[in-house]
């Protein structure tokens, strides 16, 4: 669990969110350290930068349901969406939430399903009957989420691997999506490694003052200039 990343970096595990959100000089040091290491030679040193650069930290686990089953005969008036059937995660949770959620208005608002005298539901199976179509699109997000994560997970097991071509059929089954990955791998990312080396022996590579600056990036920039909040200058 995270205690043990937490032990291993050598900081004491956050009893909030507030305290979780890491910005003083101490932690942050350790984090980024222990960052640097599990990285190694193994990346660009663009990404050590990256890491370096960086103002603030969470630290949060991933957590996850076993396989879920449904079971038959259940008389509870009850029906499980979203994560509570079986946790999605960060990066479709929400959306397959929505979708639950929608599909379920749906069937209760269909003619006849409550009684007019009691309002009562006429019968569970109008909630029972889409629990696995529920079901099956959370287990379909999962497998595919769980394919992506391959090359990961071969990073943490075999000494940060470097990644192999062979490796994405099992990231990525669908034929056309790995097809044009691929060739965004093989073509798309030379193209602006060479410019990216072209710009820097021109000396205009990365941004200096005169660079374009984003409208809310401005706006945060003011503000701090004025001691207000980002919040206080957007109104």
């Amino acid at each position: 669990g995270d205690e043990a990343v937490f032990r291993e970096i050598g900081i004491e595990r956050p009893t909030s969110r507030k305290t979780g959100i890491i910005t003083d000089a101490e932690r942050m040091a350790k984090v980024k350290g222990w960052v640097h290491e599990f990285m190694g030679d193994h990346f660009d040193p663009l990404w050590h930068s990256v890491i370096d650069s960086m103002n603030r930290i969470t630290i949060r686990s991933e957590y996850r349901h076993g396989p879920t089953e449904l079971r038959d005969n259940v008389s509870l008036p009850l029906v499980c969406i979203g994560d509570s059937l079986r946790n999605c995660g960060i990066g479709g949770g929400g959306n397959i939430a929505l979708q639950d959620a929608t599909e379920l208005a749906s069937a209760l608002a269909a003619p006849g399903v409550f009684d007019e005298t009691s309002g009562k539901l006429r019968s569970l199976e109008t909630i029972r009957k889409i629990e696995p179509t529920m079901l099956e699109r959370k287990n379909e997000f999962n497998d595919m989420k769980d394919k992506r994560y391959t090359s990961f997970d071969m990073l943490s097991k075999n000494d940060h691997r470097e990644f192999s071509y062979k490796d994405l059929p099992s990231m990525f089954p669908n034929f056309w999506m790995r097809l044009g990955i691929q060739f965004c791998l093989r073509f798309v990312r030379p193209f602006f490694k060479a410019w990216y080396k072209l710009e820097s022996w021109w000396g205009c590579a990365g941004s200096d003052s005169t660079s374009r600056v984003y409208g809310n990036v401005q706006a945060v920039l003011d503000a701090q200039k004025k001691g207000e909040t980002p919040a206080k200058a957007a109104k």
